[in-house]
Parts: structure tokens; sequence; C-alpha cells
């Protein structure tokens, strides 16, 4: 027996007609096709009535998935030439299909349709559709059309089917089209019983809600999947060097960015020369002062840019390269690179030297996405500072500022599904908007304004997001070498697609501040600060140092971590704290021990050491301490925790001070958001009617 997904569209009414249906038809089948060898698309364009019940008079028993995109609305399904095809024959029709697993109406239907195709017969409650996507009101043919496509988009890489849902949803709700799309067609046909429908287009209460809902019968969860489509033949003879093509993709991003900013150095200093208020023995030292701070800044960079050109004239080893990546790199990117590197040097031969394999990927992929949220956010964080000195404040839409409360509501239940990727667009569009015409606000990381939309199906960025979630989400799925083979190959080219978008960061540099003390001589009133930093960049030797800087006439924060685009200047710089913290923001401990935020609890916060998920910190303010015992942080996971004995009250008290000033930290920009007023450019409700 086959399987198949039938796929129906309509569209035939002069005064309203859609012009996305058949888009969205087209694209949906691009998807199945990556898996049609286990569960194979079908058509039909421009349905009618009687198309559908020939198609289940041949296949009925073979269908599994049926999608209708079109017209409707509380009573009945819109056909081409044929007209209403009303609930109640539509759900005798169904229970011809007897596998049918899904029914996705992506039109204008109601709880009514819903509720008939699960029970088409109360005498039978057994028969009937387990599982029903459909809306409670009208929608834009657009969003409809984009919301199925992304469900789709993640189904078919075997997410279960509630988090396909959420991940769909979560695209609608991140783009400006969900609160300010223009006007234009919807699939909603009104009848006179509208005004006592749930679908009644002029609910005002219903306007407010999310149009789209899935509804499973009792025997069902969300965690239903088409994975047993899914269970592919892999070619055990698959050729594959681990790492190879993401260090020579990393090396050429890094000749790509030291080109770049040799550009703008040029251009710098060509503007030196057209200055008439300089001499010519001031241009010059104009001139070696650029060039000074841009070989400093940039040595390492440029480093990797000859090792690279030398390697395109003539290819060997990539070992120098990677050597000097793996340097390069902020500390938590570094050390996992240089685990993953060792991983290809060695000759990686079973299913569980391949299972770890994956498992260092995955984990570099959420470190990089997540050090990337980190340092977006704080930069909006320092531009709305900024913006409010001089009497303004930050501008975003509804649907912007509820993406970005998203991120400080994560819980330990759905953190996992957080999308970074739309995080990164929708702070870099704000931040393009707040600064448009603001010539004297600039953020620290200015790469980020360079993001175009991330969220379309056509992205690399957004896409590569989407390969190696759906992987994570299959991995208890693979039981043979040449599977974990496969997928660490479509990893490393996910790798590779986002770290062309974020490969910048490597201009930057991540220090920790362990102290800095304030130094004024005697009869002099002006201070200088000395700091004690640590720099955050991974060592083939694994070792790390204290590092001493003179005094300086500015001071960067204390017991935090921060980006710098120099350590020489260490004032110029962007704190990533409260979403970055390292140990030595505890207490004083002769390494490096980082923690990214991971989510809330109650009015908790927890983070996430970046070497072992099992090493948590648990902030709880309610209690004006820390839980330091087994059911938050074991002995044996934390050094510092098992001397926590041994340490006077005076510093325990200095480490739980610290712990409460983070969470003040994060409950005050929390709190400033979530004040901050929306602007809405228009009236236009919420994917109301037109």
């Amino acid at each position: 027996m086959s399987r198949l997904a039938l796929l129906a569209y309509a569209n035939d009414m002069k005064d309203e007609p859609l012009h996305y249906v058949e888009q969205e038809i087209k694209e949906i089948n691009t998807y199945f096709g990556n898996i049609k060898k286990h569960l194979n698309p079908d058509i039909l364009i421009s349905a009618t009535k009687d198309d559908l019940f020939r198609y289940f008079a041949d296949h009925g028993p073979d269908i599994e998935i049926m999608h209708f995109s079109g017209h409707g609305n509380s009573l009945a399904l819109f056909f081409t030439k044929d007209g209403a095809f009303r609930k109640e024959g539509l759900a005798e029709l169904m229970a011809f299909a007897p596998n049918l697993k899904l029914v996705f109406l992506n039109a204008c239907a109601s709880r009514e349709i819903i509720d008939v195709l699960h029970t088409p017969d109360p005498a039978n409650p057994q028969k009937g559709v387990p599982i029903v996507i459909g809306t409670q009101r009208p929608v834009y043919d657009k969003v409809a059309s984009d919301f199925s496509i992304y469900f789709y988009t993640a189904l078919t890489k075997s997410w279960p089917i509630g988090k396909a849902f959420d991940f769909a949803k979560t695209f609608v709700l991140s783009g400006e089209h969900f609160a300010l799309f223009p006007k234009g067609p919807n699939r909603y046909i009104g009848t006179k019983r509208a005004a006592v429908m749930d679908d009644d287009p002029d609910d005002e209460a219903a306007q407010k809600e999310f149009p789209w809902g899935i509804y499973y019968k009792e025997s069902l969860t969300d965690d239903w999947s088409i994975t047993q489509y899914l269970n592919e033949k892999y070619d055990s003879q698959e050729k594959y060097a681990p790492n190879d093509e993401l260090i020579r993709a990393l090396a050429s991003n890094a000749s790509r960015l030291y080109s770049n900013l040799t550009k703008e150095r040029d251009a710098l200093i060509a503007t030196l020369y057209d200055k008439s208020d300089l001499s010519a023995k001031e241009v010059l030292i104009e001139v070696e002062n650029i060039n000074d701070k841009f070989n400093r800044r940039n040595n390492q960079l440029k480093e990797i840019n000859d090792l690279y050109a030398a390697y395109i004239q003539d290819p060997q080893s990539l070992s120098d390269i990677a050597d000097k990546l793996i340097n390069t790199f902020p500390l938590p990117l570094g050390k996992l690179l240089q685990r993953m590197y060792s991983f290809s040097k060695e000759n990686l031969l079973t299913e569980d030297d391949y299972a770890e394999f994956l498992d260092l990927q995955i984990n570099f992929y959420e470190i990089l996405v997540k050090l990337a949220a980190a340092t977006i956010l704080s930069d909006l964080l320092e531009v709305y500072g900024m913006k409010e000195k001089i009497g303004k404040i930050l501008v975003f839409n509804p649907i912007q500022k509820e993406i970005i409360l998203n991120y400080f509501r994560q819980t330990k239940d759905n953190e996992q599904d957080f999308d970074y990727t739309s995080f990164i667009e929708v702070i870099s569009q704000v931040l393009k908007e707040n600064l448009k015409d603001e010539p004297d606000i600039a953020p620290f990381v200015k790469e980020y304004l360079h993001f175009e939309s991330i969220n379309t199906y056509e992205n690399n960025f957004f896409n590569s997001h989407m390969v190696i979630k759906g992987i994570k989400a299959k991995l208890p799925m693979l039981n043979t070498t040449a599977a974990y083979i496969h997928h660490c190959k479509e990893i490393e080219l996910g790798l590779i697609n986002l770290l062309k978008e974020l490969f910048f960061i490597l201009q930057y540099k991540m220090v920790v501040i362990k102290n800095v003390e304030a130094i004024r001589k005697r009869n002099v009133l002006a201070k200088t600060y000395f700091h004690k930093y640590m720099l955050l960049e991974q060592r083939i030797s694994d070792r790390m140092e204290v590092m001493e800087l003179q005094s300086l006439p500015e001071y960067a924060e204390s017991y935090s971590v921060i980006l710098v685009k120099e350590i020489y200047r260490m004032f110029e710089y962007l704190s990533l704290s409260p979403f970055l913290i390292d140990k030595n923001v505890l207490c004083e401990f002769d390494g490096v021990d980082l923690y990214f935020y991971n989510y809330t609890e109650g009015n908790g916060i927890v983070y996430k050491s970046l070497t072992n998920n099992e090493r948590l910190i648990h902030i709880q303010p309610e209690t004006q301490d820390i839980e330091l015992g087994a059911a938050t942080i074991t002995r044996t996971t934390l050094r510092f925790i098992e001397d926590m004995a041994i340490k006077t009250d005076r510093e325990k008290n200095r480490i739980t001070n610290r712990l409460l000033q983070l969470h003040a930290e994060f409950a005050y920009y929390r709190s400033k958001i979530a004040a901050t007023p929306v602007a809405v450019q228009n009236n236009t409700p919420i994917n109301s009617q037109p």
C-alpha cells in the first residue's frame, strides 16, 4: 500500500480571487518531495467536489494527510465550480480514508467543521479524523499561505506536530505582516449565520486570538509526527571528511572579512588627504595611528588570510589554518571547534564516535546562536539607554515587542524551541528603525544592521536553523553509522551557512573582567583604573592566563563578560551581562567557566554551563539566597560549590549579592521592555477582515 498526502486547492471566487493558494500548494509539495519515497504527495489543481470524490474512490485507504487551501466558513468549504461542500458531507467522505491521520483546512473553517470531522457519527465515536488544523475566523490569503508552508517545512523534517504548529505560529508572529499586513483578500465566505457563529469576523475578542488552532481526538497528543515515514536508507559508502569543508569555509570567511576591513581602513585614510585643515605631517601621523589600530585589531585575521591564500595556491593540510581559527574564536566556540577538529584528525569508526561528534556539532550551533542573540540584545539595550539620554524612547510594533519579551519568558519546558533566528532578525529590524534618523547613535556591533529578512524559505540562514533543529529532533531515531555520517554532513553545511552571516564576531575580543581598581595618586584628583582581565580565546595548550592592563582613564564593568574591539581600549566595550556570566562573577577562580541565560523559573533565573548541560546556577530572589543543594547544583559539578563550607560568611554574602545583582539587572531590562509603549502604524486589526 502506498502512503499519500493529498494537497488540494480551490479558487474560483470571482469577487475574491485568492492569489497565494497555488503557490502555497506548490511549496508544500516540494517539502513532501523530500520524503516522497515514504509519503508521496498528490495535487488536485482547482479541485472540484467531483475530483475529490473520485480521488477518495481510487485512493481512500492510502490517504494519510489531506490539506485544503481555499475559501470556507462555518458551514462548508468552497470548491471550484460546485460551490459549497457542506461539513456533514465532508466528514462522511473522510470516513472512506480509514488511515487518515491529519486534515489541514487552510480556509476560514470553524470549530463546527472540526468537531464534525472528529466525530462524524456519535454512535461510532472511534471513527473520525484524529488531528485537524483549522481557523476560527477570517485570515489573509498571504498569511495563511506562509503559515502552512512553515508548518509543513517543520513537519516533513520529523518535528512533532505540536512543535511544527508552534514553529509556523512563531513565523507568523515574528513578521510585521501579522500586525500591519496591507489589506487584501482573505479566505472567508460570509453567511447569514455568521453573526452567531464562532467565526464572526466582527467579534472583537476573536480578533485578538491567533486564528489557527490544532485539535486532537482524546487519544492523541502533540507528540505525533511523520517520523515513521523518514526511516531513510543511508549510503554506507558515503564519503565524509569531518570538518574539512567547515574549516575551508571559515578561512574563506576570515579572508573576506579581512578584505572588507582593509577597504574600510583605506577609505578612512583616503578621507584624511581631502582635509585642508591638516598639514602633511599631521596626515602622516593620523595615517600611522589608523594603521597601528587596524593592525592591533586585525592581526589574527591577517594571519588566517595569509594562510588561506597559501592554501589556495597549494592545497595541502588544513591543520595550520584550523589551529589559528581555534585560537581566534571566542572561548566557548573555540573550545568546541578544537574538540570537533580533534575528531577530524582521528579516525571516526564506530556509531558511538559519530554520535558524539554530532552532539558536538549541535552544541556548537546552540552556543553560536545564543552568543549572537545575547550580543544583539545587549546592543539594543545600549541603544535604548542612549536614546533615553536625549529624551527619546525605543520604538517597536506589538509583534516585535512580543518576540523580544519571549526571550525573557523562556521556561524549562519551551527553551529548547526558542527560535533565535527570528529573535535576531526582529532586533535587527528594531535597531534599523530606531537608528535611521539618529546619526549620533550607533550600535557597538554594526554588522547586525546588515541583516535582511531572515525568515523566508529561500534564506540559507533560516533554513540552516531549521535543518539543525530537525536533525536534533531525529536523534533518537538514528541507529546506524551511515545515518550519523549523513546527518553530520548536513549539520556541517548548516553551520557553514550560519557562520557566513555571523562570522564578524571574530573581529571582536571577548573578555572577562575579573576586577577593576581605582587608582589616584596623592594630591592628584584625576583617577585611573587598573584592570585585571582574562582574554577568552582558546589556546591549544588549553591554559588561560589572567592579564593585567595598565591604567586607563575609563573603566569597564567589573565582574562581567564584555566584547571589546581591542584590549588596549578597554573602555570601548559592550557588556553581555546579565545574559552571559562567568564563574569569576561569583568568586576568584583560576580559569574560565561561562554560563548562558537559559530560562526563567517562577521569579528565578536559571543559567546553564557552556561545557556541561547538567551544571546549572539558579538565582532565587524570593529567599534572598541561591540554592546550592543537590536540587539545584550538585557538589560534583562545580568545584567552588564544594568549597562553600570553608568560605567565610563574608565570602558567601559576596557571592549571593553578585547573583542577586544579576537578577535585578535581568528583571530591570525585562520590565523596561514590557513598559515601553508600542507604535502601530495604522488602525488595521491583526489579521482582520479587510
